[in-house]
């Protein structure tokens, strides 16, 4: 799933319903994306601190 050229866009060669249903997948891959690597700092943090709490 890669987002349409911005040629095409401007052409008007993809429905714009299209467009929008791409724009909010892309937001939502973002906010996945953004959620998983502060749960990996998360849990990297937390495994730091057992580490150096048991040292």
């Amino acid at each position: 799933m890669k987002p349409p050229p911005l040629a095409a866009l401007a052409r008007g060669q993809t429905s714009p319903k299209k467009i929008r249903v791409d724009a909010l997948t892309m937001t939502i891959a973002a906010v996945d994306t953004l959620l998983t690597k502060n749960a990996d700092a998360v849990i990297r943090l937390k495994i730091v601190r057992c580490a150096n709490a048991s040292t």
